[in-house]
């Protein structure tokens, strides 16, 4: 599959709290990390995804498994569900174990 295995928002964040591993953008060079089972593979950093189209550009609050990227499969199932995103999310955040209030 083209493209890279996961965007990364940033570099310092992960790293310091031991839930990721540093390295760069194969496309701009910046400093990002990823998470540790992503070691060996493609990883691009968020902005250089959103620029090439890889990556939807729309921000979901508690959908995603990572708090700082985002994995190719992510933005396949975003793509994917862009019609009913509310919906998604919440199934999404339920299955990840985020806590999540519901009002009405």
């Amino acid at each position: 599959m083209f493209g890279p295995a996961f965007f990364s928002i940033s570099g310092r964040w992960a790293v310091e709290q031991g839930e990721g591993f540093g390295c760069e953008c194969e496309v701009c060079h910046r400093k990002v990390s990823a998470p540790h089972r992503f070691q060996g593979a493609t990883i691009w950093c968020l902005y250089c995804g959103l620029e090439r189209g890889l990556v939807p550009g729309i921000e979901l609050q508690g959908g995603l498994e990572f708090d700082f990227g985002i994995t190719r499969e992510e933005c396949a199932m975003v793509e994917k569900n862009m019609h009913r995103l509310d919906d998604w999310v919440l199934e999404r955040s339920r299955a990840l174990g985020h806590v999540w209030f519901e009002i009405g």
